[in-house]
């Protein structure tokens, strides 16, 4: 029997796992490619599985991936690395005293966390779904991982896994057949450790490595996202390789392991690390992954694209039109009414402008965020959109340019402010005590707390903008539990965040009611009222000239994005 070999480590979602709430099991990476292989009369012969630190636990204490493993196909070989792991994790529970008291007692406490936090979350608990999928290994890891003699605590750090890769090659040399195979899953283990494998297996010149792509069951990468790990007894392991078999031989059914040619596959990578760099925001990740894979890439616009995206998000309008993405190729352009006309006006205030341009984009990535219920990153960027909109709105209101007034630290300098107190007959005097002295004893810096002060002083002795007032009101109720994300342990929900802002709501209404003041509008959607009531600001701030481009300026960014997807994926799509 010709030998085939898989190479591959293990990662949050191996060797299965169950959704959250659910009862649904489904294979992992690791599971989906045995079965592949099985069905298409090329059984895998040979698994070799480097395990992190966490993953050797899970496999210390419950055999979790070597019984899985087994159950697809008895007579596969399986050698764990790196050499000496589950021994030298016996070693650990030894000297650390881990006993199953230790893990009795973590298991309970594991279980009342997760039970207070569905009630924080106004979630339904159940005991037995919880106990299936509680993480103990964790507790166990953060315990044990400073003694670990072999340097296996940070395996996802490419300085280690390296050379371990190569000791599994040499193993590999020593038993191979004629004409074997060797296969590399590039879906499973930390992002570190899937990166090293896509890179190693492009380097590896005595052995032509096949790599196997996973998608989820959703089609789309595999990834965590509301799916936990859980431990199957056999009896339960039996019917999941049952109910898996059965699913496949379904109707509709996609096949989720993909075996790709070596240049098809660097392509595959890289629009992996597009599609990551991109979620995350990082521009400058995927010009530089671009330009690096420029070799592979046919359609010169993908990196034109790439270049203008990057130097118009850091705000270098020259380098940005130096990629002019106007131009008409034989791949097509970028219509110019499908970008902010505006930020394209050589006869606008370019400084102005690139500062207006950078607020706006960032509301867009607030808008995609609140989308994506991505709640705790969402919070960190309205503070810095509320700060930004409290600076303009400080200049509109009342004429104090705050940017002219800051220290090199970003710290308000009070002598600055003197002098331009001074140079405009005193005008902003009302504002001194909000102004602290310059001494290293007095904080100083400037965020969204003093420039609400300085709005709300203003309007004190000055015509009051009821409105406004209102809407700084009520955005404050979302920043203040920014606080909760940045200087806490907190994870905040999307639920809990309009849970929160209605109650506040609620009690800042019954306090106007009480006093007969116009009770304040609440939308349910906290993060669709606050990109409201920011729209509201910028109505104001925004001169006239550019009021009607304000939604349409919104979108520039994944215009572009989709622009670079959609030409590498047709490249993919008909390579041969």
């Amino acid at each position: 029997m010709k030998k085939r070999f898989l190479v591959t480590s293990a990662g949050g979602t191996d060797p299965y796992t169950l959704t959250a709430g659910t009862n649904e099991y489904n294979d992992g990476s690791i599971l989906s490619i045995l079965r592949k292989m099985k069905k298409d009369q090329k059984p895998i012969t040979d698994v070799y599985l480097y395990l992190s630190l966490e993953m050797g636990i899970r496999e210390f204490r419950n055999q979790v991936f070597s019984k899985s493993i087994k159950s697809i196909d008895d007579s596969i070989n399986i050698k764990i690395f790196p050499e000496g792991i589950l021994e030298e994790i016996q070693n650990l529970f030894e000297t650390t005293n881990i006993t199953q008291e230790f893990i009795n007692t973590a298991e309970t406490e594991e279980l009342e966390r997760m039970r207070q936090n569905a009630e924080r979350n106004n979630q339904v608990f159940n005991d037995e779904l919880a106990k299936r999928s509680i993480n103990v290994d964790r507790v166990i890891f953060n315990k044990i991982k400073d003694g670990a003699k072999i340097a296996i605590a940070a395996a996802n750090k490419f300085g280690i896994f390296y050379p371990d890769f190569y000791k599994i090659m040499e193993a590999i040399r020593e038993c191979q057949e004629k004409k074997s195979e060797v296969y590399i899953n590039v879906s499973s283990g930390t992002p570190a450790i899937e990166m090293d494998l896509d890179l190693i297996s492009l380097t590896v010149n005595d052995i032509q490595p096949i790599i196997v792509q996973v998608s989820n069951p959703t089609g789309a990468s595999n990834s965590r996202g509301n799916r936990v790990n859980a431990i199957a007894s056999d009896e339960e392991l039996k019917q999941l390789n049952e109910i898996e078999e059965a699913r496949r031989k379904t109707e509709g059914y996609k096949e989720r392991a993909k075996i790709e040619t070596m240049e098809k596959t660097r392509k595959l990578i890289l629009l992996e690390s597009l599609e990551d760099s991109f979620a995350k925001y990082d521009y400058a990740g995927v010009y530089d992954a671009i330009d690096s894979n420029k070799g592979i890439i046919k359609n010169p616009l993908i990196k034109k694209y790439a270049r203008n995206l990057y130097f118009r998000y850091i705000g270098d309008d020259e380098k940005a039109r130096s990629a002019d993405i106007f131009l008409n190729t034989d791949y097509g352009k970028i219509e110019n009414s499908e970008l902010y006309p505006i930020f394209d006006d050589e006869d606008s205030n370019l400084t102005e402008i690139l500062k207006l341009r950078r607020l706006l984009e960032r509301i867009n990535i607030m808008q995609i965020k609140a989308q994506r219920k991505e709640i705790n990153d969402w919070l960190l960027i309205t503070q810095t959109v509320l700060e930004s909109l409290y600076k303009k709105l400080i200049y509109h209101i009342c004429g104090l340019n705050l940017e002219n007034i800051l220290n090199d630290e970003g710290g308000i300098d009070r002598n600055l402010f003197d002098l331009i107190n001074a140079s405009n007959n005193k005008r902003f005097s009302q504002l001194s005590s909000l102004i602290p002295a310059n001494n290293q004893y007095h904080e100083n810096y400037l965020n969204a707390v003093t420039e609400i002060n300085i709005l709300n002083n203003w309007w004190e002795n000055h015509d009051t903008n009821r409105d406004l007032q209102d809407t700084i009101k009520v955005l404050d109720m979302i920043r203040k539990q920014r606080n909760l994300t940045a200087h806490t342990e907190a994870f905040i929900t999307y639920e809990m965040l309009n849970s929160n802002f209605r109650a506040r709501i609620e009690k800042e209404n019954n306090w106007r009611n009480r006093n007969r003041m116009q009770a304040l509008r609440a939308n349910s959607d906290a993060t669709q009222e606050t990109i409201n009531r920011i729209l509201e600001i910028l109505n104001v701030v925004v001169s006239e000239q550019y009021k009607e481009y304000l939604s349409a300026s919104l979108n520039v960014y994944e215009t572009i994005k989709n622009k670079i997807l959609n030409l590498l994926e047709e490249e993919i799509r008909t390579q041969d």
